[in-house]
């Protein structure tokens, strides 16, 4: 009944709570379900809950005595997991195959966290607020341009796996905000955690308008990523791995507009 799973080592009451079967938690309940077994990491299915924001899991683990101050192997109690950032929460959900950036679940996944903070008592307007990897992952130039003039660092990196701003932004085709970050001192030819730059971001979809604004910002088309490709070459990625790729990112990808801006690109290159 609690035993963990060996992938990941969840119990089923927490794979319950992560996608909010609360019938399934209310049988698994009755049945005798720990509802504060850890995971391997030290995490209760409370924990899970609050981490894709499933209230009615919550709700039903806190009405079954689910301890809210239990705290994980990083000292975290479900109300911090509440506060986890969007390109961490989204990397973590890809690797337990669970695509947040589908249109419409990450909104519900902040309103879910919203209401867990009221049964936490803890303050959920912490929680409504934009992030910068947000507001550049989904081309929202306002909230970036103030960020910027509050003093957000322009070379600031996604904490799972090491992605710089200005290369989210070009691999969105976000061409605006691109500039806007190079011109507060994003540095153009930053690597991310594939040793890759925004440059082999934009080439990767097609970006083109993104692509210009780069090269026209000094962007070096000879860089080599980990696996040895410059942006050139990425443009000659074949369908099937540039979608699987995308998949993996979670992504969707217009095949005739990637490679229509594609071509776009390789003219800049020439």
């Amino acid at each position: 009944m609690n035993a963990q799973d060996d992938e990941v080592g969840l119990a089923p009451l927490a794979w319950a709570a992560l996608h909010g079967q609360t019938e399934a938690m209310r049988l698994l309940i009755e049945k005798g379900a720990d509802v504060n077994a850890r995971s391997e990491d030290g995490n209760t299915p409370l924990h899970v809950a609050a981490f894709l924001g499933q209230a009615e899991a919550a709700k039903l683990l806190i009405d079954n005595g689910a301890d809210i101050n239990a705290r994980d192997e990083d000292g975290e109690t479900p109300a911090d997991v509440l506060k986890t950032d969007p390109g961490t929460t989204t990397f973590i959900a890809s690797m337990l195959g669970i695509n947040l950036r589908q249109e419409g679940k990450f909104a519900a996944l902040k309103n879910g966290r919203q209401d867990i903070a009221k049964l936490l008592h803890v303050d959920e307007t912490v929680l409504t607020a934009t992030t910068l990897w947000e507001a550049a992952y989904t081309g929202n130039l306002s909230f970036v341009k103030q960020a910027l003039a509050d003093g957000a660092d322009a070379n600031e990196k996604e904490p799972a796996n090491g992605t710089p701003l200005l290369t989210l932004a070009a691999l969105m085709g976000h061409a605006e905000i691109a500039e806007l970050l190079i011109e507060n001192g994003a540095a153009v030819n930053a690597l991310g955690g594939d040793g890759g730059t925004a440059l082999h971001a934009a080439a990767f979809l097609g970006r083109a308008d993104a692509a210009k604004v780069l090269l026209d910002n000094g962007a070096d088309a000879t860089i080599r990523d980990n696996n040895g490709s410059s942006p050139q070459e990425v443009l000659h990625l074949d369908w099937n791995t540039t979608m699987f790729i995308a998949n993996l990112l979670q992504i969707k990808a217009d095949r005739n507009k990637v490679e229509a801006g594609r071509k776009k690109i390789a003219q800049l290159l020439q």
